[in-house]
């Protein structure tokens, strides 16, 4: 209910957004576009008109839920930043190549002490 009001979303557009939730779930990991056609949605998912379904598509559409694939209808790429479809925890190994001191090559370096008063 958050991201309804947080998204400014219709009841429809939340009740759509329900939906694309449930069949990113459905779909293998990693994958970026679900197919969405209101005559064909499964039917334990909230049942929704075709009419308030292409309503709420146009909503999601334009708040950029979801982008349409334009070689296929009925195709829509999922925002990656709102809808998770991948694994849950990947670990990344990261290489940095030692960095070389900045200085001139006749010049050196000094050693600095603390020379704090004692209190």
């Amino acid at each position: 209910s958050q991201i309804k009001a947080f998204f400014d979303l219709g009841q429809g557009a939340y009740r759509l957004m329900q939906i694309v939730f449930a069949i990113t779930q459905r779909i293998p990991p990693h994958t970026d576009r679900i197919y969405m056609n209101p005559e064909t949605l499964p039917e334990d998912l909230p049942a929704i008109s075709n009419s308030a379904f292409y309503r709420a598509l146009a909503e999601l559409l334009e708040k950029g839920f979801l982008a349409r694939v334009e070689s296929d209808k009925h195709w829509y790429f999922i925002n990656p930043t709102l809808f998770f479809n991948g694994d849950r925890v990947r670990f990344i190994t990261e290489y940095q190549k030692p960095r070389k001191a900045k200085t001139h090559p006749g010049q050196g370096s000094l050693q600095l002490e603390d020379n704090e008063p004692e209190t």
